[in-house]
């Protein structure tokens, strides 16, 4: 296996950590830095002069967002919304987690008529799309529409790259990038200082930040994924890696290998008669032109 050595951490055990780093966060400036390095060399992403969170992967920040763009003290609650077919841990994750401020509303569509500008809609983009591989944009626009772009697949390797990402609270996920999904990673890129802060309060009231282990496991391979210089990325296939270049140069494909005729047990039926996949997509690479 390639870089197998150059990619493997080891924390001797008495080293124990503190919950915060020296800055008193809950964050790794290295790993950040190397975060922000990443869509510089992807172009998938704007980072300058943007915030970053981290989270237990995508999942937990998912909420946290939620949590963030809800209003507070609203007599009114925040109505959730994603377009069909969507992820749903969006509606699962909504309604286990329900407060006062926010509730989930099922499809995006039943929102596009909504003429009153005082009830406040959240909007969950996926882009790509899961599992239809859609570079969906928002539907709903509006001063009381907030949007959060799901971004998990939103690499070389899934997807082409029209260009980089800009939206207001974007969230990836080191599972997508890499493929280590058991190391519970993910970060979100946010505009407003404001929403910001309300989502570091969540996760820090939430999990006291994300496990330092997980950060230190991360940066390790994002130091190999980044390897290869500026305008590059290595990614890891089942037999060996691919770069961002040959990615770019058409050299090899991504595939999806389920899909609803060939293995409809990853469907569930879900209230109100919304099929949606519960899985991730699993994909192969080969050898082949786009």
């Amino acid at each position: 296996m390639q870089h197998a050595a150059s990619s493997a951490l080891v924390v001797a055990g008495w080293h124990r950590m503190s919950y915060k780093y020296s800055d008193n966060s809950f964050i790794s400036e290295e790993l950040e830095k190397h975060i922000r390095k990443v869509h510089s060399n992807v172009r998938n992403a704007c980072t300058d002069k943007r915030y970053i969170v981290f989270g237990a992967g995508s999942t937990q920040l998912l909420n946290a967002a939620v949590h963030a763009l809800s209003p507070d003290n609203s007599s009114s609650p925040a109505r959730v919304v994603a377009s069909i077919p969507f992820y749903p841990v969006y509606e699962l994750q909504t309604d286990i987690f329900r407060s006062v401020n926010f509730n989930f509303q099922g499809d995006t569509s039943l929102w596009k008529n909504n003429s009153d500008a005082g009830t406040e809609i959240i909007e969950f983009v996926t882009s790509p799309n899961n599992p239809d591989g859609q570079l969906n944009k928002a539907v709903l626009h509006g001063s009381n529409v907030k949007t959060i772009h799901d971004h998990a697949y939103y690499w070389p390797h899934f997807t082409a790259i029209p260009a980089p990402a800009d939206g207001d609270v974007m969230i990836f996920t080191l599972s997508k990038l890499t493929g280590h999904a058991g190391s519970r990673f993910g970060w979100a890129i946010i505009k407003d200082e404001a929403i910001y802060q309300r989502m570091s309060t969540y996760l820090a009231l939430n999990t006291m930040g994300v496990s330092r282990d997980s950060q230190l496991r991360s940066l390790k391979l994002l130091k190999v994924v980044l390897a290869g210089g500026k305008g590059h990325i290595r990614i890891w296939t089942r037999d060996n890696e691919k770069t961002l270049g040959e990615i770019e140069q058409g050299h090899f494909n991504v595939e999806t290998l389920l899909s609803a005729k060939t293995c409809p047990q990853v469907l569930h039926l879900l209230p109100e008669n919304q099929w949606s996949f519960t899985s991730l997509w699993m994909v192969k690479v080969r050898e082949g032109r786009r």
